[in-house]
C-alpha cells in the first residue's frame, strides 16, 4: 500500500484544499468563532523573526513584498497573519516586542523573561520546548488541554489518527499541556546523499585505463556481508515491490583487500567486476551506477565501502574531468561544529546498528524487534561500529579532522567542489542539494562543479528486524517526528480567553489553517508538484524567485518575509521543503518515497506499534533520579566538538584511545537496572 503523507499520517485533507484552487473540491470546515477576540501571541526565532515584520536582519531593515506590493516596516503583520486576522476575525497581538523586544535568542533566556513576565497569563499562543512546558505546568502556568479538546476538534482528530503522539503528549497523570510542532510527520528526516557524477564516472567509464595508480592507503576493512553464494533482495520499480536474486560473487571488499597492486584503478577494476558478475545479469540496471543511485538501487553495506575506496583514491581521474580544487573525500559531515559531526557516528546505519544517539528520537532509545525497549548505549553492535569506522579513518575513507571545532563548513567546500570533492554524506536533502549548480527554478550554488548531487537509497545490511525471508534490508530509522516544541496555552482567569486560545491554536490543524501556515495565502501559491505518491501545492515563481534573491534560505525566507513554517503547534507538510529543493534533490526523493511506498525500503514511524521500526516517542523529558550511575556511558556519548570520548576512539581504535571497552561493559547492567527500567514504566510501550 502506497503511503500518503500531506499533513502527516493524519490526512490527505490537505490535498483536497490545495486543490481547491485548481477546481477541485474543498473540505466542508467551518473557521473558529473569534469574531472580536484578541490573540496574544508569543514566538520568537533567533531573536528577528516572529508573527509582525521586526527589520533585525540587515537584508531585511524594510521589505518590499513582489507579491502584494506592501511594503514592511517593523511591527506590521506578515502575510499569513494577517490573512489570519481576516479569515478568523480575529485581532492579533505580537506580544515578543512587550515580553524580550526580539532580543532573546535561546530557550533557557526565553524561559527567563517569560517567567518574569508580569502578564505571562494574559498571552494566548506560547512557543516553547518542551523542558520548558514541563517547568510551567508544574508551577500552575499552563492550561490543561485535555478538558479543552471539545474546542479543538481538528486537532482531537490528529490525536485518534494518531495514538502514540496522544501518548506521547499526555503525562502520566493524564493531562496534557503542549501542542507538538512536526516539521514532516513518519517520513524520512536524514538520507544518504551521494554525488551521482562521480559515481557515473568511476562505474559506467567504458575504460580504466585513465583512473589512478598511485598506491593506495593498507586495506583495514573487513567484509561484513556474505556474497559468496547467490541471495534474494526486494527492491521498488515504479512503487512496486519486486524481487531479486543477487548472484553469488567474491565479496568487492574481499577481493580489493586481496590484491596485489592496491590502487584507484584496480580498485575499481574490482568492483566493476563483482557488479556485474552480482547484478548486470539481472537485466534491471541500464549501466552499474543505477545499482547505486535508482529506486531500484540494491548496493549494500560493503558495495559502498568498496565505492568509498574507489572514489577515494581516483582523485586525479575525477579532477580532470570534473575540474574541481583539492582531492576527494569519502564520507564527510555536514560541517565540523556541534552535533554536526555526529554524521560521522550515524554513519554506523550501515552496520545494522540501532538506537544511535541522534538517530533516535529520544536519547538513544529504541525497540527492538521483540518491542521490547532498548537503549543503544549499549548496544554491542554499537561497539563494534567503533572499530570499523576507525579502520574507515584509518584508510582515508573518513575526512581527516572531522572532529575539529573549527565550524568548517565541510558540506559547501566539497559538494561544490572549492575545496574538493565528496562522495557521500548523510543529511537533510534541501540542505545539501542545493550545493548543485543551479537549476531551473534558480535553487543551486553558481559556481557549483556537480549537477547531481542526490538523495539514495540506504544500503542493503543485517538489521535484527525478525525478518526470515531476506537476510539483508534496508532501514532509515531517522524519521520526521516530534521536535520537542510546540505551542504552550497560559491559564486564563477568564475561561472564555482560554476557549478562544484553544480555537485559534486548533486552526492550524484543520487542512486550512496548515495551508496558510505552511505556504502563506493564496496569491502565494500556484498549482501543484509531485515526488513519488504525494502531490503538493507549489509556491508561485514570484516566491521562489525572492527566496533565491533573498540570500536567506528557504526557511528563513518564509519565517521572516510571509511568516510562514513557524515552529508553532502543527504538523508542516514536507512539500515546502520538497519546493526548494534542487531537481537533483527532487529526484533523489522521488526514488526514495517510491521506495518507501512499496516496502522495499522501511522507515521509522511513530504510528506503529512497538517493535522493530516504532519510533521512541521523543516528548518525555522525566530522567532517572540516579541517572548518574550511568554518567560515565552518557559522557562517552556526547555531543560536542573536539576529541570526545567516541570521536577518540574512531581516530585512535579501542586499543589507543584512553577508554576501554570493557570499563564502559561493566556498566551495562547498571544501564539496565536504572535508565531502561525508568522509561520502560514510563512509557508503557504505549505506541500504537
Amino acid at each position: 500500500m502506497k503511503k500518503k503523507t500531506l499533513l502527516g499520517v493524519a490526512a490527505c485533507g490537505l490535498l483536497a484544499v490545495s486543490l481547491a484552487s485548481c477546481g477541485g473540491k474543498k473540505d466542508n470546515y467551518v473557521a473558529p468563532d473569534l469574531e472580536g477576540a484578541t490573540i496574544d501571541v508569543y514566538m520568537n526565532y533567533k531573536g528577528t523573526m516572529g508573527p509582525t515584520f521586526t527589520g533585525l536582519v540587515s537584508k531585511f531593515s524594510t521589505y518590499t513584498n513582489p507579491v502584494d506590493g506592501k511594503t514592511y516596516n517593523k511591527g506590521d503583520l506578515l502575510p499569513v497573519w494577517n490573512q489570519l486576522q481576516e479569515d478568523l476575525k480575529c485581532t492579533i497581538h505580537d506580544s515578543a516586542w512587550d515580553v524580550d523586544q526580539y532580543t532573546s535568542t535561546d530557550d533557557a533566556t526565553q524561559k527567563t523573561m517569560l517567567n518574569s513576565y508580569a502578564d505571562f497569563n494574559k498571552l494566548d499562543i506560547v512557543m516553547m520546548n518542551n523542558a520548558n512546558a514541563n517547568d510551567f505546568a508544574s508551577n500552575g502556568k499552563l492550561l490543561n488541554l485535555v478538558n479543552y479538546l471539545k474546542y479543538m476538534p481538528n486537532y482531537s482528530k490528529f490525536l485518534d489518527e494518531n495514538p502514540s503522539v496522544k501518548n506521547e503528549m499526555t503525562n502520566t497523570d493524564g493531562q496534557m499541556y503542549m501542542i507538538p510542532y512536526f516539521d514532516g510527520i513518519n517520513s524520512p528526516e536524514h538520507l544518504f546523499i551521494l554525488n551521482t557524477e562521480l559515481v557515473e564516472a568511476l562505474l559506467d567509464e567504458e575504460s580504466t585505463d585513465n583512473f589512478d595508480t598511485t598506491a593506495a592507503k593498507d586495506t583495514k576493512y573487513s567484509p561484513f556481508i556474505t556474497t559468496a553464494s547467490d541471495y534474494k533482495v526486494n527492491y521498488s520499480d515504479g512503487g512496486k515491490l519486486k524481487e531479486l536474486t543477487v548472484k553469488g560473487a567474491k565479496n568487492p571488499v574481499q577481493a580489493q583487500n586481496e590484491l596485489t597492486t592496491k590502487n584507484g584503478k584496480t580498485f575499481a577494476d574490482a568492483l566493476r567486476t563483482y557488479i556485474d558478475e552480482a547484478y548486470m545479469g539481472s537485466k534491471i540496471y541500464t549501466k552499474r551506477s543505477e545499482v547505486f543511485t535508482s529506486e531500484k538501487a540494491c548496493y549494500n553495506t560493503d558495495d559502498l565501502i568498496a565505492l568509498l575506496r574507489v572514489a577515494v583514491n581516483n582523485t586525479e581521474f575525477l579532477r580532470g574531468k570534473f575540474q574541481f580544487a583539492g582531492k576527494v573525500e569519502g564520507f564527510i559531515p555536514r560541517e565540523g561544529s556541534n552535533s554536526r559531526i555526529d554524521s560521522v557516528l550515524w554513519l554506523s546505519q550501515i552496520w545494522g546498528v540501532q538506537g544511535i544517539r541522534g538517530m533516535a528520537e529520544k536519547d538513544a532509545l529504541y525497540y527492538d524487534k521483540d518491542g521490547k525497549l532498548q537503549d543503544g548505549r549499549v548496544n554491542p553492535a554499537a561497539y563494534d561500529a567503533l572499530t570499523k569506522l576507525h579502520q574507515l579513518y584509518e584508510e582515508g575513507l573518513i575526512i581527516e579532522g572531522f572532529q575539529a571545532g573549527n565550524k568548517a563548513k565541510y558540506n559547501s567546500q566539497y559538494l561544490t567542489g572549492k575545496a574538493g570533492a565528496a562522495l557521500l554524506m548523510f543529511d537533510y536533502n534541501a540542505t545539501q542539494t542545493v550545493n548543485n549548480k543551479v537549476d531551473e527554478n534558480g535553487v543551486g550554488t553558481a559556481d557549483s562543479k556537480f549537477n547531481k548531487v542526490m538523495p539514495v537509497l540506504p544500503p542493503l545490511s543485517k538489521w535484527d528486524n525478525g525478518e526470515t525471508k531476506y537476510a539483508l534490508t534496508r532501514y532509515l530509522e531517522s524519521s520526521r517526528a516530534n521536535k520537542g516544541s510546540g505551542t504552550v496555552i497560559p491559564a486564563h482567569e477568564n475561561d472564555q480567553e482560554n476557549i478562544n486560545a484553544c480555537k485559534f491554536a486548533d486552526y492550524f490543524f484543520s487542512t486550512e489553517g496548515a495551508l496558510l501556515q505552511d505556504y502563506g495565502p493564496a496569491a502565494y501559491r500556484d498549482g501543484t508538484f509531485t515526488v513519488g505518491d504525494q502531490t503538493f501545492p507549489a509556491y508561485s515563481k514570484a516566491v521562489i524567485a525572492e527566496v533565491n534573491k533573498s540570500g536567506l534560505g528557504w526557511n528563513d525566507y518564509c519565517r521572516m518575509a510571509l511568516g510562514a513554517t513557524q515552529g508553532i503547534g502543527h504538523v508542516r507538510t514536507d512539500g515546502v521543503e520538497l519546493q526548494f529543493t534542487h531537481v537533483s534533490g527532487r529526484v533523489g526523493a522521488n526514488n526514495v518515497s517510491l521506495a518507501v511506498a512499496s516496502g522495499a525500503v522501511v522507515s521509522a514511524t511513530s504510528n506503529r506499534k512497538a517493535g522493530f521500526a516504532a519510533a521512541v516517542p521523543a516528548q518525555w523529558s522525566s530522567n532517572p533520579q540516579d541517572a548518574s550511575a550511568i554518567q560515565v556511558l552518557t559522557d562517552f556519548w556526547s555531543r560536542g566538538v573536539g576529541e570526545s570520548q567516541w570521536r577518540d576512539v574512531v581516530l585512535k581504535g579501542w586499543d589507543g584511545a584512553s577508554t576501554k571497552r570493557a570499563d564502559l561493559e561493566a556498566l551495562f547492567a547498571k544501564s539496565e537496572e536504572v535508565y531502561l527500567s525508568h522509561f520502560r514504566n514510563l512509557l508503557r510501550l504505549q505506541v500504537s
